[in-house]
C-alpha cells in the first residue's frame, strides 16, 4: 500500500579468504524491515561464520523482519545448511551476477569475512552500501604487504566495518590503516537458551551417547579439522594424560592424520565424531573444552557455547579470546604447543573444585553474548548506514 512506511532492506554476507589452509565460507541472507533485505555467506558448511549468519537471520526474523538466506557456493559437508546456492563457486560470473541482483534489491548488504567482502565490492558496491563483518584475526590473514593492500582496497568501499572487539578494531586501524570512524564493535553472539548447563542425568546420557566412561576426565574440541585449528595438538596432549578421553566434533582434511595419530595408543580414548547439527550434547559430556588454535581466529563461538554450558575452556592466546575467557577465573589461556596444553589440561583434571567454579563463572560471564542483544546492535548499524548518503 502507498501508505506503508518503507524500512531499510538489508544484505548480510559471510565469507573467508581463499588460502592454502582455509576453506572458503560465503553466504547471502535477505532480511526485510519489513521489505526484503539480504545477507550473504560463502559456502553451506556448518562453521562459525555460517552458523552466526543463520542465527542472526533467525533473530531478525523473530523481531518481525522478512529474512532470506542463500549461499554463494556449495560447501563440502555431507549435512550442509539448508539454504539456496547462487552459483558453482564464490567468484563465478553466475554467482557475482546473482549477488549483484540481490544487492540491488536490498538496502544494505552485510558481508561476513574477507571473501564475501571482496565479492560485494566487486558485485555492486556503487549501487547499494555494504557492511563488512570481520570474522578472523586481521594480522594473521593479512600478514603480507599484498594481502594488506588487497584487504584495505575492498574494505574502504564498505559503508561500515564491524569488528568483534576493541582489540580487533585497533588491528584494523593500525594494520590496515582504516579510518576509526568507519568501524563499529559488535561481538559474536549465540542463542543462550540453546546452551544450558546439563543436569547429572543429561551428562550421563551424553557420555553414554559418545561412548566415554561416566567417571573419566573428558575433553572436547569443536571445529574444522584443518591445520590452523591445532586439533592435532589437542589430540597429542590428551594422549599424554593418563585416562583422558577426547571428543572431537568436526570434519576436514586433517581427519586422516588424526586417525593415524591414535594408532598404537590406548583404544577408544580419542573419539572422532565428525560434523554434527547439534553440539549441546557434546558440551554436556565434557569436563573441559579445548580451543588449540594456531592463529587466525578472532572471537570463536565455541568458547562462548562451552561457557554457557558451564564447561571451562583451555584456549591458546589468539585473536580476542580474552574477551570470552578470563584467565584463571573462567578458564586458562596458554601459549601454543602441546606442552602448554598438557600442563593446563592436567590442572583441569586434578583441581576439580577450581574447575567447577570456573565453569559457573564462565556461564555468568558469557550471558552478555546473547544473540538478541547482538541483533539489536546490528539493527542500529543497518539503520545508521541506510541513512547515510551514497558517495
Amino acid at each position: 500500500p502507498a501508505a506503508t512506511l518503507r524500512q531499510p532492506r538489508l544484505t548480510r554476507t559471510q565469507g573467508r579468504m581463499r588460502g592454502p589452509v582455509e576453506t572458503p565460507a560465503l553466504f547471502l541472507c535477505a532480511i526485510a524491515l519489513p521489505e526484503p533485505q539480504v545477507s550473504a555467506r560463502q559456502i553451506t558448511d556448518r562453521r562459525g561464520a555460517q552458523l552466526f549468519g543463520v542465527g542472526l537471520a533467525e533473530a531478525m526474523a523473530e523481531a518481525g523482519h522478512d529474512v532470506r538466506t542463500v549461499a554463494l557456493a556449495q560447501g563440502n559437508q555431507s549435512e550442509p545448511l539448508d539454504v539456496e546456492v547462487l552459483g558453482p563457486w564464490s567468484r563465478s560470473p553466475q554467482t557475482i551476477l546473482a549477488l549483484r541482483r540481490n544487492m540491488s534489491w536490498a538496502d544494505v548488504t552485510i558481508a561476513h569475512g574477507s571473501a564475501t567482502g571482496s565479492a560485494c565490492a566487486l558485485a555492486g558496491w556503487r549501487h547499494r552500501p555494504f557492511v563488512y563483518r570481520q570474522i578472523s584475526d586481521t594480522r594473521f590473514w593479512a600478514a603480507t604487504r599484498f594481502r594488506r593492500w588487497r584487504s584495505t582496497r575492498y574494505l574502504r568501499r564498505a559503508r561500515c566495518v564491524v569488528a568483534l572487539s576493541e582489540a580487533a578494531k585497533l588491528d584494523l586501524v593500525d594494520h590496515l590503516r582504516l579510518d576509526a570512524e568507519l568501524i563499529r564493535v559488535v561481538p559474536n553472539g549465540v542463542r543462550v537458551q540453546r546452551f544450558d548447563t546439563p543436569t547429572p542425568a543429561e551428562r550421563a546420557r551424553a557420555r553414554e551417547h559418545f561412548g566415554v566412561p561416566a567417571d573419566e576426565f573428558v575433553g572436547l574440541v569443536v571445529g574444522a579439522l584443518v591445520p590452523d585449528k591445532g586439533v592435532a595438538d589437542a589430540v597429542a596432549a590428551a594422549l599424554q594424560i593418563d585416562g583422558m578421553h577426547l571428543i572431537v566434533v568436526g570434519d576436514g582434511p586433517e581427519r586422516s592424520r588424526l586417525e593415524h595419530m591414535t594408532q598404537g595408543s590406548p583404544p577408544n580414548r580419542i573419539h572422532l565424531i565428525g560434523a554434527v547439527q547439534e553440539t549441546w550434547s557434546a558440551y554436556a559430556a565434557a569436563d573441559v573444552h579445548i580451543f588449540p588454535s594456531r592463529g587466525g581466529d578472532s572471537m570463536p563461538a565455541t568458547l562462548i557455547e562451552a561457557s554457557l554450558c558451564g564447561v571451562p575452556s583451555v584456549t591458546t592466546s589468539v585473536g580476542s579470546v580474552g574477551d570470552i575467557v578470563i584467565h584463571e577465573r573462567t578458564g586458562l589461556i596458554v601459549d601454543g604447543g602441546v606442552d602448554h596444553l598438557v600442563h593446563a589440561l592436567d590442572r583441569m583434571r586434578t583441581d576439580i573444585d577450581w574447575r567447577s567454579s570456573a565453569g559457573v563463572a564462565a556461564r555468568q560471564h558469557c550471558m552478555k553474548f546473547e544473540i538478541g542483544t547482538v541483533t539489536e546492535a546490528w539493527l542500529r548499524i543497518v539503520h545508521e548506514v541506510d541513512d547515510r548518503p551514497v558517495a
